[in-house]
């Protein structure tokens, strides 16, 4: 083993004119603090736009499956067999069907 080191190993912009460029064009960027603050910025309003979109679609799911569970109350369905395709618990769907002045069949 040597004692000596390997420049290319140390400082993988040495080895690489590639790597140079991106470690420049990274420092450059670091420093404008304008163009940092405008990144922060962007990644926030994508972080809010996905949790945003991630709630609609969890509201929009509850609401097909109260629709659901409407329209088999409506129908005469067994409460437990409502309950199993909605993922309720029975008494659940019971407090749903008396929201709705819908009489049970259990």
């Amino acid at each position: 083993m040597s004692s000596h080191s390997d420049p290319e190993r140390e400082d993988p912009a040495a080895a690489d004119p590639g790597i140079a460029k991106a470690f420049a064009a990274t420092d450059e960027f670091l420093r404008d603090q304008s163009q940092r603050m405008a990144c922060i910025s962007r990644e926030l309003e994508l972080s809010d736009y996905t949790s945003n979109m991630n709630a609609a679609l969890k509201k929009g799911e509850a609401k097909g499956i109260q629709k659901m569970v409407l329209n088999l109350l409506k129908l005469g369905t067994d409460i437990k067999q409502i309950s199993t395709a909605a993922g309720w618990s029975v008494e659940q769907t019971m407090a749903y069907a008396r929201e709705h002045n819908i009489p049970v069949k259990q």
